[in-house]
């Protein structure tokens, strides 16, 4: 029976967990972020308001999470009244 090798030391599941927790506050925060302007009624205008989407189809690495920042914070500047992260990818640093 072939055994594969195997990773040792904790040092990469330690940052591999920073990385998960950073993510899921970013994009808990975007939730939040867009939800309190739905729920303060600032998509109660005279215009239908827009729902903005990016895609994410390469592993999972830091500036996929500056990516996803930087696209929350343009969304919510832009008036969105949502934003859907479409994600298609392999994993990576998860």
């Amino acid at each position: 029976m072939q055994r594969f090798p195997t990773r040792s030391g904790t040092r990469g599941c330690a940052a591999r967990r920073r990385l998960r927790r950073g993510l899921v506050r970013t994009l808990a925060a975007a939730c939040l972020l867009l939800g309190a302007g739905s729920l303060l009624g600032l998509h109660a205008q005279t215009q239908r308001g827009h729902v903005s989407r990016i895609a994410i189809d390469a592993s999972i690495n830091p500036a996929v999470g500056d990516f996803i920042r930087e696209n929350v914070q343009a969304a919510a500047d832009a008036g969105a009244l949502a934003l859907i992260v479409q994600l298609d990818t392999p994993g990576g640093l998860l």
